[in-house]
């Protein structure tokens, strides 16, 4: 049994570059270099890419994550964009405000007015 290191991304570089090694010599001009190069690397970020929905979805499971696997198109970085955007509207926004509306009250029953509104 022959054991195979190398990766599905390396294993399909090979099989591009063996297919486009079988087409005939005129074929194979610089132009159709360019495209098999641009093939070989669309396909190995894509292979990238579900790799790294796999690790993700193995490691985390809460919600923030969940839009990536429903959504294979949207990238990590923007997932953890809107996560990061997401946490601050239901966490840190509320807390600001109830500090506020504390100080407001506080300010309504003589405390220090420069004090509560200056937050």
């Amino acid at each position: 049994m022959i054991i195979n290191h190398k990766s599905n991304a390396e294993i399909i570089k090979i099989k591009i570059i063996e297919a486009f090694e079988k087409l005939p010599l005129f074929l194979n001009s610089k132009k159709l270099i360019k495209v098999r190069t641009a093939v070989e690397s669309k396909i190995i970020d894509r292979i990238r890419f579900e790799s790294r929905n796999k690790i993700i979805e193995k490691t985390n499971k809460t919600t923030r994550f969940i839009i990536l696997k429903k959504f294979n198109s949207i990238d990590l970085t923007y997932t953890l964009l809107f996560g990061s955007i997401l946490s601050v509207l239901t966490v840190q926004i509320p807390i600001i405000l109830s500090i506020k509306f504390i100080f407001y009250v506080l300010s309504l029953s003589g405390f220090n007015r420069n004090l509560a509104f200056t937050l």
